[in-house]
């Protein structure tokens, strides 16, 4: 069939999709009443509703895209409801629909049937439902390893397939320059998409061709591209408007990252370029990003870097080729993933490119290729992070072939080899080092998995969860596998840890900091060695965010020691950096750099570690500066630190990132990027650094505009800092907790309100005494005014219990002199009762004389 022909074939059965949803609307059709499916693109509406009808004889009309429909046609429409007409309807939104629709609705004479979009894993029974049985080797052309929307050109592209001549599988082992083995689709399924996408011409179709080329590039990379092969026309502007027709999704950042929202049409336009506009595109796409610094370049332009290289013909680095390769694992093409790991052995990659080579195999099925390859390197001297890494791949190797030895120890109960596949491809991720990609495909298939497998799934996915902010997720596969490995009788010691680190995020930082040092302290007498260093480790790590950055240096350095010493060597190198930030915090510019020299020489410039570390080591060199007192350019680090979390997939990093970057004076600069990421991140770690990057940010205007501003202005961002001040020390964040009170105490003395200001530093100073600083390195030292001697004296007496009348016959002096003189120490205090000065005093700066 032609791939022009828009319609389904709805005679094959397809009711294992949508079986609950379509047995919902028969049953409100045979009721005597009309349906309407309401769902996102590629939820599938359009194949249900004929679904619906084939089950119903084709007996029923559909009515598509229902929210458009007025006038004289939906007049129409309503009559025939009014007078029993059966029919299905479908619409993107609810809010969409007219309002004689919305009351069709309230008045029972419209069904709905909500719909989510589709996963990757039903696209496929979708094509089947279809077409029948299709080509394994054919379905990474045609199934998007996220969801789409245009089922209907998924199908054309199934069958255009299908009825054309096998192509030839490449060997994984020959030279695989170019896109060997892909079909070429055909002009007539591109001008369905393009008609689908709602392309306006030349421009919009260049856009669109080159987002899909390489999908998550950089705006201003995309508007550059495109203003180069289009003359006469404003992209920017076009491109903006395909963001508000939602055809392109923009993600905030510096820069902000744009691909198709489509994930179908994502995979397939490229396939339908002519072969001179493919050319001339991939020329412009390299000649572009070779002007990029590899360490900037997101997963998908390294692997559209590499492949549209060797597509060209040119030579490609071996640590691009090696990036590219791990990249391309997060995809669901192995083939791809063994071709780059390939080419970058052969271009000299040496062992991070096998390592990114076994893994391919292993996701492949050819892991008879990967046993004797990899005992053989770990016979080396390579570096230990690396000989970890194949460690991990070994096991699941291992695993895999059912040897002894294997990482899963029990027999693993699966309900599909597929959700087998999907696991397996977790776990290579995880071992590589990358726990985002991991978590994300593990997700799928958690309900799917039983036994010690299941326990392993839920682990992986919690690592990943926790990068990504979702905390509540993370915590719920702990119990799962806690339960699980309960059960068979295993350690769950590394659950209980991860736990506590997912505590310092949900509220319960005091609690886990408690219960870190009870493990701690329970495996050193007791536990192996790997096992007490992790576990020192995460009281250091807990110490340090929650601002005991003098306890957390003296952890730190013993949990360095027991990681390096059981060749943790991963683990060690990001503890390094924490270190270098607890010095740094303490403002030990000297120490800091000692700490973090020795990381960056090991992790190097370029290279997989150096991929895996670039936002921990941009973080901590942040700091560095920092604690040197180049505050302007530790923001600029900071936001390159975000820029490299966000390119890993680590949400959490990024917010945390961009809020230092917001406390050293850029909060304007990076807010709408910080309310962006908080919303990612779960509660209340999120909305506290949201509304401390608002209130700073209303800080900086008003710093900005203090000349102008009224009363009202002047007190908001100071009720908003104490607010997050208040909010910050009471989840154990006493740092961020000491700077909102400083910040407040400095802006209320330069506005004269001693009172308020008082107030804000005697706060400011208990935080900095349980943090043990002695002062902020991002916050610019102001204080009160001293108490003089005869004010010090007098509230001394005070506090010790003496009335005014005993005052004033101590020191012969009347009584009207003690109360004045007691009104002007609450001032400074910022107290209003007697019975606070005795705390208040205890941090009281005093003066060395008296004042006259």
């Amino acid at each position: 069939m032609p791939a022009s022909d828009d319609r389904f074939d709805a005679d094959r059965d397809a009711r294992p999709v949508r079986q609950g949803e379509a047995d919902a609307a028969v049953a409100a059709l045979e009721g005597g009443r009309s349906v309407i499916l309401i769902g996102p693109p590629g939820s599938g509406r359009t194949w249900l509703a004929d679904e619906v009808r084939r089950r119903r004889g084709g007996s029923v009309r559909v009515i598509e895209d229902a929210g458009r429909i007025d006038g004289d046609p939906l007049a129409t429409v309503i009559r025939g409801l009014e007078a029993g007409e059966r029919v299905v309807l479908t619409s993107d939104s609810r809010p969409g629909l007219s309002r004689p629709l919305r009351q069709a609705m309230s008045a029972g004479l419209l069904v709905e049937v909500a719909l989510d979009p589709l996963p990757p894993s039903d696209l496929r029974r979708v094509l089947v439902a279809q077409l029948g049985e299709v080509d394994t080797a054919d379905l990474r052309w045609i199934l998007p390893p996220r969801p789409g929307r245009d089922l209907r050109a998924m199908v054309a592209a199934a069958r255009e397939i299908a009825s054309s001549a096998p192509n030839a599988e490449p060997s994984p082992t020959a030279d695989p320059r170019g896109d060997i083995g892909r079909p070429r689709l055909s002009p007539a399924l591109r001008e369905m998409m393009l008609s689908h996408l709602g392309s306006a011409g030349a421009t919009d179709e260049t856009l669109l061709d080159l987002i899909a080329l390489v999908p998550d590039a950089g705006a201003p990379l995309i508007v550059r591209l495109a203003a180069g092969q289009v003359t006469g026309d404003d992209v920017e502007h076009r491109l903006e408007r395909l963001e508000e027709h939602g055809t392109v999704t923009a993600t905030l950042g510096e820069p902000p990252r744009i691909r198709l929202t489509d994930g179908v049409v994502e995979l397939l336009l490229p396939q339908t370029l002519a072969a001179p506009r493919r050319r001339r595109l991939a020329e412009a796409i390299v000649d572009a990003l070779t002007t990029i610094p590899e360490t900037v370049l997101s997963p998908t332009e390294q692997i559209a870097l590499a492949s549209l290289s060797r597509e060209l013909g040119r030579d490609v680095p071996p640590t691009l080729l090696t990036a590219a390769a791990r990249a391309s694992l997060r995809e669901d093409d192995p083939l791809l993933s063994i071709q780059l790991a390939v080419a970058a052995t052969e271009a000299g990659g040496g062992l991070e490119a096998e390592t990114a080579l076994a893994a391919a195999r292993i996701r492949a099925g050819r892991v008879d290729e990967v046993l004797g390859r990899m005992q053989s390197l770990t016979s080396g001297d390579d570096d230990a992070h690396l000989l970890g890494i194949v460690s991990d791949l070994m096991l699941l190797a291992s695993d895999r072939l059912e040897l002894p030895g294997g990482l899963d120890r029990h027999s693993a109960l699966a309900t599909t080899d597929d959700v087998r596949r999907v696991a397996l491809d977790a776990f290579l991720l995880f071992a590589l080092g990358d726990w985002g990609g991991a978590s994300r495909r593990v997700a799928p298939i958690l309900d799917q998995v039983d036994g010690p497998l299941a326990a392993r799934a839920h682990f992986v996915f919690a690592g990943g969860a926790l990068l990504t902010g979702w905390f509540g997720a993370a915590e719920r596969s702990l119990d799962r596998a806690e339960e699980i490995l309960t059960a068979v009788g295993d350690d769950i010691t590394h659950i209980r840890l991860a736990r506590l680190t997912i505590g310092r995020y949900t509220g319960r930082l005091e609690e886990s900091l408690r219960q870190s040092r009870d493990i701690r302290d329970l495996v050193l007498r007791f536990g192996p060695s790997r096992t007490s260093a992790t576990a020192t480790w995460t009281l250091g790590t807990l110490l340090l965010i929650s601002g005991r950055v003098r306890e957390a240096v003296g952890e730190l350095e013993q949990a360095i020691r027991g990681l390096t010493e059981s060749g943790m060597d991963r683990m060690a190198l990001i503890a390094r950096c924490e270190l270098a930030e607890a010095h740094a915090g303490l403002g030990a510019h000297q120490e800091a750099l000692a700490a973090w020299a020795p990381v960056e020489a090991s992790v190097g410039a370029e290279g997989v570690v150096a991929e895996q570390f670039r936002g921990k080591l941009t973080e901590t060199r942040a700091w560095t500066l920092a604690a040197e007192g180049r505050i302007g350019e530790a923001a600029d680090a900071f936001i390159a630190a975000a820029e490299a979390f966000t390119l890993s997939g680590n949400s959490v990093g990024v917010l945390a990132a961009l809020a230092s970057a917001a406390r050293c004076g850029a909060a304007e600069r990076v807010l709408p990027w910080l309310e962006a990421a908080a919303d990612e991140v779960d509660d209340p770690y999120g909305s506290l650094l949201r509304d401390l990057g608002r209130a700073l940010a209303d800080l900086e205007r008003y710093e900005r505009d203090r000349g102008q501003a009224d009363e009202e202005v002047r007190r908001a961002p100071t009720e908003r800092l104490l607010e997050v001040g208040g909010r910050a020390r009471t989840l154990g964040f006493h740092l961020l907790s000491a700077e909102a009170f400083a910040r407040v105490a400095r802006t209320l003395l330069v506005a004269g309100d001693e009172r308020g200001a008082a107030s804000a530093a005697l706060q400011r100073e208990e935080q900095m005494r349980l943090c043990g600083f002695e002062r902020l390195i991002l916050v610019p030292h102001s204080d009160v005014r001293p108490l003089s001697l005869r004010e010090a004296e007098i509230g001394d007496l005070a506090a010790a219990g003496l009335s005014n009348r005993e005052i004033s016959e101590r020191l012969v002096v009347s009584i009207r002199t003690v109360e004045t003189h007691l009104l002007r120490v609450y001032k400074k205090l910022g107290i209003r009762r007697r019975g606070e000065l005795v705390d208040a005093l205890r941090s009281a700066p005093r003066t060395a004389a008296e004042e006259h």
